[in-house]
């Protein structure tokens, strides 16, 4: 963790962030891409150490991902990465399935060329990332091709409800894309969501939609069965 910490920090400071955004934010990456697995203890000594930073930026850091539900501080076990329940999660699914395929019918009624060329430079560089073993990029292309699709819906409070629901389940998303061929059927499922836009036929889009997204459902049940993921 610590090489990884250090890069983030040099590279966070180019761009101006506080010594608590550094934390914050290299820890929440650490949390949402599931590297930092539920239950896993946030020593604000070692993390400090790590990141060549005093102990009050690290302790705020903690705290705000505390407010924001990812990590939780008791005061005989300190802090560590919350761990998930399964009831919010069943749940964010079945609320991702209604505001999603809404958000894309809303975009497949006013699609342009762009969005499709969008839609497809994502899913080919999605592609060649699962080809070339570079899964961490396929995972970020499969957000990306997501919010592609329904940042286009011209509803800017539906998007942020969307947005908000990716970022509680990110954690998630590399669990579930590593159960068997998912990454390649992810990929397939896309191209026929695209074919239906290029169509132009928003209730076959909308279906399709609707039908990916009980698939991840499923990958998440199968993840938990064969413990990808950690409650």
């Amino acid at each position: 963790m610590a090489k990884s910490l250090a890069k983030g920090v040099k590279d966070m400071r180019k761009r101006g962030c506080s010594s608590t955004d550094l934390v914050y934010n290299e820890i929440k990456n650490k949390i949402t891409n599931y590297s930092l697995r539920p239950g896993h203890h946030l020593i604000v000594r070692q993390i400090a150490e790590e990141m060549g930073l005093s102990h009050t930026p690290v302790r705020e850091a903690i705290h705000k991902l505390q407010m924001e539900g990812l990590v939780v501080i008791e005061q005989n076990r300190g802090a560590y990465v919350a761990p998930f329940d399964l009831e919010d999660m069943i749940e964010i699914y079945q609320i991702r399935r209604v505001l999603e395929t809404y958000a894309t019918s809303l975009t497949a009624e006013r699609v342009t060329e762009q969005i499709i060329r969008e839609l497809k430079d994502i899913n080919n560089a999605m592609r060649i990332a699962a080809q070339e073993g570079e899964l961490k990029t396929a995972y970020k292309k499969n957000r990306e091709f997501h919010e592609a699709l329904y940042k286009h819906c011209g509803n800017r409070k539906l998007c942020e409800m969307i947005s908000g629901l990716w970022q509680y389940a990110q954690r998630l998303r590399n669990a579930i894309l590593s159960t068997a061929g998912r990454l390649e059927a992810v990929i397939r499922e896309h191209d026929q969501i695209i074919e239906a836009l290029i169509d132009g036929d928003v209730k076959r889009t909308v279906y399709l939609v609707e039908e990916h997204l009980l698939k991840a459902e499923e990958a998440f049940y199968k993840a938990v069965e064969q413990d990808l993921v950690v409650f």
